[in-house]
């Protein structure tokens, strides 16, 4: 077997699974990370990561896709973990597996630039180095997008990237823009401290409990479990709205999309939190005058901070001017999230985009691709074969009746994308 030298940049989860499908399948690697310690945006102590003192995860632990292959989470680890708890189970997995001497700490990449033979440089402040292969594991929750709207506010304004804790909001009065994952947990936390809350969604979202009858749910519908008569056979947006509510009733828009055609909102607290009066629901923000706000309704609130959960866009100012298309969007156009369409010996992990845990998913793709690497590398899977099953394996993990949003382009269900991965293992000749 031709042993070659694959440079991976970041040593978050989908770094490490990377690293170490690509040592097991014989290759050198090089693992570059900027921060002082593995985990990527788990580490809390990480310069710019969005990361926030009541974040969990919002998938279960016991599911396959939440964690790597060969280490699940210890048995006294709760249900949704914190982020504590997830950064040392990533840390715990990069000391088992011997990655942390693959890796380069305080390793900032400045620049990737192809060169002769198909080969990329590597470039950083005191580092110069080729490899025959890159794999971008750099993650998509670095580099903060935010809104722009009319006018001027003379309070704070700020992304969600920057907020760590509660106590930021005491006696204040907090508009959260933004319901996704972080905006609602933020806005759970604001109203426990704050004056007043207010939280601002530009579309209908379904909120999902993480618990049904005891258990995770994402293990009680994966599992099959059996539903009571009275709800047989199941729906699953009116059995969501029979165990939350419908968000309409709350005040907010009602969802244009089935519950899992979005990455899921996994909060028990937020409607309850609305029902109570402690969060107010608002409809899109169309201008700022001084500290008030004013909404597409015609509302008007006055308020002190604003925090900005409107996502992020996928960070590689590193590769080569249009390299990527981003199609006006905040994830990169690549082939299964992963490949490139046309430029040679660059990969991609951690741009998946889906509706369930993803530990899982980086790790068994890793695996995929360490394999492909490998046969491209010794010959045994030519360039026209290669480009051919790349394309295949893509339409097999494409996803209809996806929202029309910058925030969902590219985005996969785990299932499609699932099927496209055996349909690639199965042509690479791979094991189930």
């Amino acid at each position: 077997m031709k042993k070659i030298r694959v440079g991976v940049i970041g040593a978050g989860p989908a770094g490490l699974a990377t690293a170490r499908a690509l040592r097991d399948e014989g290759h050198d690697v090089c693992v570059f990370e900027r921060n002082d310690k593995v985990g990527g945006i788990w580490d809390i102590d990480a310069f710019g990561t969005p990361m926030y003192n009541s974040a969990h995860f919002i998938s279960s632990k016991g599911r396959w896709t939440s964690h790597f292959a060969g280490h699940p989470f210890a048995d006294d680890t709760p249900e949704y973990p914190s982020h504590a708890q997830v950064h040392s189970y990533l840390k715990t997995f990069a000391e088992t597996e011997g990655l942390i001497s693959l890796t380069r700490f305080n390793c900032r990449v400045d620049r990737c630039t192809q060169i002769e033979g198909g080969g990329w440089r590597v470039e950083g402040t005191d580092f110069d180095e080729d490899f025959d292969a890159i794999v971008v594991c750099s993650g998509t929750l670095w580099e903060a997008v935010m809104p722009k709207i009319e006018g001027k506010f003379s309070g704070s304004i700020r992304h969600s990237q920057t907020y760590k804790d509660p106590e930021e909001f005491r006696d204040k009065n907090v508009l959260i823009i933004g319901a996704g994952n972080s905006g609602v947990d933020i806005a759970c936390d604001a109203a426990r401290v704050a004056n007043s809350a207010y939280l601002s969604v530009r579309r209908g979202y379904w909120f999902l409990p993480k618990f049904v009858m005891g258990r995770p749910i994402d293990a009680f519908f994966a599992d099959g479990a059996e539903m009571p008569e009275w709800i047989s056979p199941p729906d699953f947006s009116a059995f969501v709205a029979m165990v939350a509510g419908n968000p309409k009733q709350f005040g907010l828009p009602e969802p244009d999309h089935a519950p899992l055609a979005s990455h899921p909102i996994m909060n028990n607290e937020i409607l309850q939190h609305m029902g109570h009066g402690r969060i107010k629901a608002r409809g899109d923000v169309v201008k700022f005058e001084g500290k008030n706000v004013q909404f597409e309704s015609g509302e008007i609130d006055q308020v002190d901070e604003i925090i900005c959960a409107t996502g992020y866009r996928a960070g590689v100012d590193f590769l080569p001017d249009g390299l990527l298309d981003f199609q006006g969007g905040t994830r990169p156009d690549l082939k299964m999230c992963a490949f490139h369409p046309s430029a040679e010996n660059i990969y991609f992990n951690g741009m998946i985009e889906t509706n369930g845990g993803v530990f899982g998913l980086f790790d068994r793709f890793a695996k995929s691709l360490a394999s492909l690497i490998n046969k491209k590398a010794n010959g045994t899977l030519s360039s026209d074969n290669y480009t051919k099953l790349i394309l295949e394996a893509d339409a097999k993990a494409k996803t209809t009746g996806k929202i029309n949003s910058s925030r969902h382009f590219g985005y996969v269900d785990t299932a499609n994308f699932l099927s496209a991965l055996d349909y690639l293992d199965s042509q690479l000749h791979l094991p189930n």
